[in-house]
Protein backbone atom coordinates (compact mmCIF):
# COMPACT_ATOMS: atom_id res chain seq x y z
CA UNK A 1 0.00 0.00 0.00
CA UNK A 2 2.83 2.43 0.84
CA UNK A 3 4.28 2.19 -2.69
CA UNK A 4 0.85 2.89 -4.17
CA UNK A 5 0.44 6.01 -2.04
CA UNK A 6 3.88 7.32 -2.98
CA UNK A 7 3.13 6.61 -6.66
CA UNK A 8 -0.13 8.54 -6.34
CA UNK A 9 1.64 11.46 -4.65
CA UNK A 10 4.27 11.44 -7.40
CA UNK A 11 1.54 11.52 -10.04
CA UNK A 12 -0.14 14.49 -8.34
CA UNK A 13 3.12 16.45 -8.10
CA UNK A 14 4.05 15.70 -11.72
CA UNK A 15 0.56 16.69 -12.87
CA UNK A 16 0.83 19.98 -10.98
CA UNK A 17 4.22 20.62 -12.61
CA UNK A 18 2.74 19.86 -16.04
CA UNK A 19 0.07 22.48 -15.33
CA UNK A 20 2.76 25.04 -14.59
CA UNK A 21 3.33 24.78 -10.83
CA UNK A 22 6.89 25.80 -10.02
CA UNK A 23 6.82 26.13 -6.24
CA UNK A 24 5.78 23.51 -3.72
CA UNK A 25 5.08 24.16 -0.06
CA UNK A 26 3.96 21.93 2.78
CA UNK A 27 1.42 23.05 5.35
CA UNK A 28 2.71 21.48 8.56
CA UNK A 29 0.79 21.32 11.82
CA UNK A 30 3.48 19.43 13.71
CA UNK A 31 1.56 16.16 13.66
CA UNK A 32 2.69 12.91 12.08
CA UNK A 33 0.40 13.17 9.04
CA UNK A 34 1.58 16.59 7.85
CA UNK A 35 5.21 15.72 8.66
CA UNK A 36 4.90 12.56 6.55
CA UNK A 37 3.26 14.45 3.69
CA UNK A 38 6.08 17.00 3.71
CA UNK A 39 8.69 14.22 3.59
CA UNK A 40 6.90 12.48 0.72
CA UNK A 41 6.62 15.61 -1.42
CA UNK A 42 10.23 16.56 -0.63
CA UNK A 43 11.34 13.10 -1.81
CA UNK A 44 9.61 13.73 -5.14
CA UNK A 45 10.94 17.25 -5.60
CA UNK A 46 12.53 19.68 -3.13
CA UNK A 47 10.11 21.73 -1.07
CA UNK A 48 10.33 25.47 -1.52
CA UNK A 49 9.21 25.94 2.05
CA UNK A 50 6.93 25.02 4.90
CA UNK A 51 4.00 26.96 6.29
CA UNK A 52 2.96 26.70 9.93
CA UNK A 53 -0.08 28.50 11.30
CA UNK A 54 0.34 29.42 14.94
CA UNK A 55 -3.21 29.43 16.24
CA UNK A 56 -1.94 30.41 19.70
CA UNK A 57 -4.25 27.81 21.25
CA UNK A 58 -1.87 24.88 20.81
CA UNK A 59 1.18 23.91 22.78
CA UNK A 60 4.19 26.20 22.40
CA UNK A 61 6.29 23.03 22.14
CA UNK A 62 4.60 22.29 18.81
CA UNK A 63 5.85 25.53 17.29
CA UNK A 64 9.35 24.89 18.63
CA UNK A 65 9.26 21.35 17.23
CA UNK A 66 8.27 22.58 13.75
CA UNK A 67 10.99 25.25 13.86
CA UNK A 68 13.65 22.68 14.81
CA UNK A 69 12.30 20.12 12.34
CA UNK A 70 12.52 22.54 9.40
CA UNK A 71 15.88 23.93 10.48
CA UNK A 72 17.35 20.40 10.61
CA UNK A 73 16.21 19.76 7.04
CA UNK A 74 17.10 23.16 5.65
CA UNK A 75 13.49 23.89 4.76
CA UNK A 76 12.50 27.56 4.80
CA UNK A 77 9.73 28.07 7.36
CA UNK A 78 7.02 30.72 7.32
CA UNK A 79 4.97 31.08 10.48
CA UNK A 80 1.61 32.82 10.26
CA UNK A 81 0.15 34.21 13.45
CA UNK A 82 -3.59 33.50 13.41
CA UNK A 83 -4.29 36.48 15.65
CA UNK A 84 -3.02 39.01 13.09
Amino acid sequence: MRAELIAEATHIVREAEALGATHFYALVSGGKDSITAAHVVNSIRPLDGVLFIDTTIGLSETRRFVEAFCRARGWPLTILDAKR
